[in-house]
């Protein structure tokens, strides 16, 4: 397409927009949702190691743990 379209069709749709009283330059909170997920994934990665660090202290701590006795009757 053209430049002179291109223009033509941005200047069109912008024209709508006002007209139907919707601000284009109203950006609030386009910033916050990558920021949110980046958060998320950051906090199932943490909870996923602190999972895999307990598994790896339980295991180890049930390997240290000596059989029962049987008493003698």
């Amino acid at each position: 397409m053209s430049t002179a379209i291109t223009a033509t069709i941005d200047t069109l749709h912008r024209v709508v927009a006002a007209f139907n009283g919707i601000d284009l330059s109203d950006d609030r909170g386009v910033e916050d949702s990558p920021a949110k997920m980046i958060w998320i994934a950051a906090a199932i990665i943490i909870a996923g190691l602190a999972v895999a660090f307990a598994i790896t202290v339980f295991n180890d701590a049930k390997d240290n743990v000596p059989s029962p006795a049987v008493p003698g009757g």
